[in-house]
């Protein structure tokens, strides 16, 4: 008789694992950025990255966000950039 013994796969979790987790508040941009951040979180988890890494990357990111809103401001009052555009932009990029 020949025994089999198997190992047991790693968990992956999925993007809704991590929003289940995070989730709150119930305005539709919040929920549009916690899938977000959910979907960065797996990546992140797949890739190996420490949460250090995650930090600040985050904060990269919201830093970009600034300077782009803050550029954009400009071209926003002359008419060429529709400011529901950059409204968007700054609200999904700090989320």
């Amino acid at each position: 008789m020949q025994s089999t013994t198997t190992l047991a796969e790693p968990f992956r979790p999925t993007v809704a694992d991590f929003h289940r987790t995070n989730r709150g508040g119930g305005l539709f941009s919040e929920s549009i950025s916690q899938w977000l951040g959910a979907t960065f979180a797996v990546a992140a988890h797949r890739l190996g990255l420490r949460p250090t890494a995650l930090t600040i990357t985050n904060l990269v990111l919201g830093l970009a966000t600034s300077i782009t809103v803050v550029a954009l401001a400009g071209r926003v009052a002359a008419g060429e950039v529709p400011a529901w555009t950059v409204g968007l932009l700054a609200l999904v990029g700090w989320q």
